[in-house]
């Protein structure tokens, strides 16, 4: 029998400029299309760690903004009230999204906002000439994040206020971080 509400689990794929999900990873896949009228490729998925009770996921386009879903996929809004740019590349979830509800958002050509209402309001926290190719949360209020020009930023409120803490000079871009901890 199928496995019904919290206890399922869910693969989500995109592939260019379609969504894909599986109740099981190996098919059969759904195509997701209620809500999202996307005319450009997706870049990026990011998934509420409490998804088994809230069913919230977000995905980024390259020209159309940041979509959510509340339903685990069914259904999609456009959420981009205050974004500067819809050419979103990056996407980050908190890990207590359950409480605090926070997202980070990049663009691909600069600039990176931060909600706190889980996308319905973002507000810019990073400059357009700062681009974020990557964020990692901690439980706490730390937030790392890397650029394209080797540095790594830190900050410790949530991301309101940030920091350069590292420079990796002629080394390239930071292309992903992991972070442990609080």
């Amino acid at each position: 029998s199928a496995s019904t509400g919290a206890n399922r689990s869910h693969t989500y794929i995109l592939i260019t400029d379609q969504l894909f999900r599986s109740e099981i990873d190996d098919g059969p896949w759904k195509n997701l299309v209620n809500g999202i009228n996307n005319q450009y490729p997706f870049t990026s998925i990011a998934v509420s760690p409490a998804f088994a009770a809230d069913s919230t996921a977000f995905v980024a386009t390259s020209g159309d903004g940041v979509f959510r879903t509340t339903d685990q996929g069914d259904s999609w809004t456009r959420i981009v009230a205050g974004l500067d740019s819809v050419d979103i590349h990056e996407l980050s979830v908190s890990p207590n999204f359950a409480t605090d509800n926070r997202v980070l958002a990049a663009s691909g050509t600069g600039g990176a906002w931060r909600s706190l209402d889980g996308g319905g309001h973002w507000q810019m926290v990073l400059s357009e000439s700062v681009v974020i190719s990557d964020f990692a949360q901690a439980f706490g209020a730390r937030i790392i994040a890397g650029d394209t020009a080797g540095n790594v930023w830190r900050s410790d409120d949530g991301g309101r206020l940030w920091e350069i803490v590292y420079e990796f000079k002629g080394a390239g871009g930071v292309t992903r971080i992991a972070l442990l901890g609080d």
